[in-house]
């Protein structure tokens, strides 16, 4: 009995704790994206919600149109070469907010052997937000 309540306070604590990308992280992704959202949400046909939620709030549904959202962010911020899909690592390691350039390194080697530019960037941007996450209490 005594360790069913020891589970059950355990739960009870854990439970309600979550890991989110904190706020100053992802308000500083979102007001990047800001300047080139309007272009990129016209190219690629995104759900406007989708394009503000996935920086300002790292909801990130999977969604082909978002995907190429951003790709079209990424390499308007030089991220991502526009021709041949490789990435600028000094450029994501010194403007991308909480990206240091182990964890850059890390989230490339990662995205390596993705053929397509779309998906190649969402997983980057997956990757930068698994890192950056921290526990919070719910």
């Amino acid at each position: 009995m005594k360790t069913i309540g020891l589970l059950l306070l355990y739960f009870a604590v854990y439970a309600t704790a979550v890991k989110v990308v904190p706020k100053y992280i992802r308000v500083a992704w979102y007001r990047s994206a800001l300047p080139f959202a309007d272009e990129c949400i016209c190219r690629t046909g995104v759900l406007a919600r989708y394009a503000t939620n996935v920086f300002l709030n790292a909801d990130y549904p999977s969604d082909s149109c978002l995907k190429c959202y951003v790709r079209c962010i990424y390499i308007r911020l030089h991220y991502m070469n526009s021709s041949n899909g490789t990435w600028n690592a000094d450029e994501i390691s010194r403007t991308m907010k909480g990206m240091t350039p182990k964890i850059t390194e890390n989230c490339i080697k990662r995205t390596r052997n993705i053929v397509d530019d779309c998906e190649k960037a969402f997983q980057l941007f997956l990757c930068a937000v698994y890192a950056l996450q921290k526990v919070v209490k719910g």
